[in-house]
């Protein structure tokens, strides 16, 4: 309720006017877990009573081969990204446990198309229940993965090797018919030793935040191109439709069968199926939008708009905007003006000339960025 008016005066009553009910909002449970805020979506008599009795989706501690929880000297905890993605959220579900997209979607990122696709198999750690699923998936080499999914939003992808283990912890909920709000961050975990492996070290270089966002809008768009069109099309094209009116009980049940939709002939599509089958089986086969206003078209400037999906909403990313900015008039003016003036030799003019001017370029380049990531899976060969 209200707490206090200060724009009441001495002639006024501020208790009366703040216990009335015009005077109140909506207040909603809130909890800060893992670095993550979760809101229950409700401000009825019931809902901290609900929200408390409700497991919230977090990743668990991490263990060890011989159960035992990892010390959190061990781990590092890397920078949350976070973005609107231009897709929903069963989509990009669908995409996290898809272990065999990564090489493909990825190329001369973290794979490669032409010699990394090799044959997987997934397999059933633990069932399907309205939880969410694990599944293991075993690489030719003999090491092998841990995919968990616990409904309705958290994959925690562990990479099971002893020498240099790694976790995604990837969230998703969505935000509006085509769109999902993304929160990932990668966790690297030391050896018993409490060294990091070599394989990480580029991990853990002090590279800035606003970097590293920049950094994976470009990883997040290889993705974005391909399931941005596929939920779109299949939506307009092929009338399969999970996101829906709040109120519609009736247009899920008359989907296709995904399944049989689509062509999934081996083992490693089986994180897709599985996913597909939980939304349908567990789910209702939905995502129910209030004022639900109908899916939007294919549109790939959507997809490459940094600004709106990130940056307005990145404090590091809006201040290094602002700075780089003010380095791009600033390192331009010098350049314009050891070039008017001309002061000392020709040949440190020259140099300095192109240095700041380089600097003013790179600033731009930069600047450019924060507001528009554009990727090409043709150009990126």
């Amino acid at each position: 309720g209200c707490i206090a008016i200060p724009q009441t005066d001495e002639h006024q009553s501020e208790a009366q006017i703040a216990n009335n009910p015009k005077a109140n909002c909506n207040s909603f449970p809130v909890k800060v877990i893992n670095d993550v805020l979760w809101v229950w979506p409700s401000s009825d008599s019931n809902a901290v009573l609900e929200s408390e009795l409700t497991p919230v989706p977090v990743m668990p501690p991490l263990k060890d081969t011989d159960g035992s929880v990892i010390d959190d000297d061990r781990i590092v905890y890397n920078h949350y990204n976070f973005r609107e993605l231009p897709y929903g959220a069963d989509y990009f579900l669908e995409n996290v446990v898809d272990p065999a997209h990564v090489p493909v979607s990825h190329h001369n990122v973290v794979g490669n198309r032409y010699t990394g696709p090799q044959p997987l198999k997934i397999m059933s750690e633990e069932p399907m229940t309205k939880k969410g699923f694990v599944s293991r998936v075993m690489n030719q080499d003999g090491t092998y993965s841990r995919q968990e999914y616990k409904a309705p939003c958290l994959v925690s992808i562990d990479d099971c090797n002893p020498d240099a283990r790694s976790v995604l912890e990837l969230y998703t909920s969505p935000s509006k018919p085509g769109f999902s709000n993304h929160v990932g961050r990668l966790v690297l975990v030391k050896d018993e030793k409490g060294i990091m492996p070599k394989a990480f070290k580029q991990f853990t270089l002090p590279i800035p935040i606003w970097a590293n966002h920049l950094l994976a809008a470009t990883f997040l768009n290889q993705d974005a191109l391909f399931l941005h069109a596929q939920e779109r099309n299949l939506h307009h094209d092929l009338n399969f439709k999970t996101a829906i009116s709040a109120d519609d009980m009736v247009t899920a049940t008359n989907n296709p069968n995904y399944k049989e939709m689509v062509y999934t002939p081996t083992n490693s599509d089986r994180g897709v199926v599985l996913f597909r089958d939980w939304l349908r089986l567990k789910a209702g086969g939905r995502i129910p939008f209030r004022g639900y206003n109908g899916m939007p078209t294919v549109d790939n400037e959507i997809v490459f708009d940094q600004w709106h999906s990130h940056t307005k909403n990145c404090k590091y990313c809006m201040d290094a905007h602002k700075n780089a900015k003010k380095v791009r008039l600033t390192s331009a003016m010098i350049a314009i003006a050891i070039a008017l003036l001309q002061p000392g030799e020709k040949v440190t003019r020259a140099m300095s000339v192109g240095l700041f001017g380089g600097i003013s370029f790179a600033s731009h380049k930069i600047i450019g960025a924060f507001h528009r990531v554009e990727f090409s899976h043709a150009e990126n060969d």
